[in-house]
């Protein structure tokens, strides 16, 4: 009977460890892992493939490098170039950790065949309304929502996410273990759920369908990958999507979409992503979790399925701010506008008292007298003769100047007169 990737489940992976110790050697302590699952898979379904056990391909008596290589070639010519590139590492990773490192260098290599694009907001919206079965449904959201790669948001336990869900914050971090960060390979993201996955996550508790047991995986099952993809695969077909895209990948390619839209910092889009490209992001970045939080705040409305303008709240928040200032504006104007009314009637009035007085025409009328005969007294004419003389000399005042001055008699009588008052509006004084 031929071998088939396919047939090939955890539960064969796990008999695999226990009947080989040199295979526990390589993958015992990472069930999590990419290694444990297509590392596993692919070394079991070599082995099968050519008779052969983990001890023979790891004995240089029995088994030499090149005898290893036909097989490998072998492997290449039959299956396609991904599925032959995996099936290299696989073995030369297995021969690796367990000591044997006189392969031949591999020849093989993987060539991306196509590239695949992420979900469209609306190709989401679509594919979610055939996603009705809870956990399901808060895989997906999660998986959005968080940017995680399938099998990380597969690995997620309660202990995860209890510190920000229990204290009911509207963005939950996922707080993995160092070795989800650290470890070689790819490596998870400093990341949050949104609004629908913890509206998801309660509803769940609340049923029965997770257990908020701190070891407690949040999607369990014998083969919850598998499942998961087929589930999606179907609910992909019935929304009439586009065959080529990936049914989970898709998600992470929408969300680093999303990222790339809100035009948040490279380096805090670096750690909330996982991609940590240089010597910088891998230990100096900041991945503080309370300072990502703003980032994946701001970056949101872009992920939400349910916003159709990503900047609306912005442009709302501005709107708002705008309106508040504008009343604040226009409530100063009205104040300064009734104090302004309220002195002008008060300085109307304290005029027309002053001037039905007896005592208030008589002063003023000899202050206006005053100011008239100046003028023409000799006094002064010899006063101003001089000014204009030293005004030429020194740089003196002027009689205009002088002029001026003696103006203001008028509103220094007044003030004498009824000290409370201020000077007297242009509009009176011509009147």
């Amino acid at each position: 009977m031929r071998a088939r990737e396919a047939d090939i489940g955890f539960r064969d992976i796990d008999l695999l460890i226990l009947e080989h110790p040199s295979v526990k050697r390589w993958l015992w302590g990472r069930p999590n892992s990419t290694v444990y699952n297509n590392y596993g898979r692919n070394l079991l379904y070599f082995i099968r493939k050519h008779k052969i056990t983990p001890e023979e391909l790891l004995s240089k008596r029995t088994t030499k490098p090149l005898r290893i290589m036909d097989m490998l070639q072998e492997s290449a010519s039959e299956e396609t170039n991904a599925k032959a590139s995996r099936i290299d590492l696989a073995i030369r990773s297995f021969c690796k950790d367990n000591g044997r490192n006189d392969l031949p260098r591999s020849k093989l290599r993987y060539v991306k065949q196509k590239w695949y694009r992420g979900y469209t907001k609306e190709e989401a919206r679509k594919l979610f309304a055939y996603i009705n079965k809870p956990l399901f449904r808060l895989y997906a959201y999660m998986n959005l929502e968080s940017g995680l790669r399938a099998r990380t948001v597969l690995a997620i336990q309660y202990k995860h996410i209890k510190q920000d869900l229990e204290a009911g914050l509207d963005t939950v971090a996922i707080r993995f273990e160092p070795k989800f960060y650290y470890a070689k390979g790819k490596k998870a993201g400093f990341t949050f759920i949104g609004k629908h996955s913890i509206e998801l996550l309660h509803q769940c508790i609340k049923d029965g369908l997770i257990s908020t047991d701190p070891e407690a995986k949040l999607f369990k099952g014998k083969s919850p990958y598998s499942s998961t993809i087929e589930f999606l695969t179907l609910a992909k077909q019935k929304a009439h999507l586009d065959p080529e895209l990936q049914p989970t990948h898709a998600f992470r390619k929408y969300f680093e979409n999303a990222l790339d839209d809100a035009h948040i910092p490279r380096e805090a889009k670096e750690m909330i992503e996982g991609h940590y490209p240089d010597t910088r992001a891998k230990h100096y970045s900041n991945r503080d979790f309370e300072y990502l939080r703003a980032f994946y705040k701001e970056a949101h409305p872009f992920i939400d399925l349910e916003i159709t303008d990503p900047r609306l709240p912005s442009k709302m928040q501005q709107l708002e701010n705008e309106l508040e200032e504008l009343k604040m504006q226009r409530n100063i104007l009205s104040q300064e506008k009734d104090n302004l009314t309220e002195q002008q009637t008060n300085q109307a009035r304290a005029f027309i008292l002053l001037l039905g007085t007896k005592e208030g025409r008589k002063a003023i009328r000899n202050a206006v007298e005053f100011a008239d005969n100046l003028e023409s007294n000799p006094t002064w004419q010899r006063f101003t003769s001089q000014l204009e003389q030293n005004a030429e000399n020194r740089g003196g005042i002027t009689p205009q100047e002088v002029t001026e001055r003696v103006h203001t008699i008028y509103p220094r009588v007044i003030r004498q007169l009824r000290p409370d008052l201020r000077p007297l509006p242009p509009e009176l004084r011509k009147k």
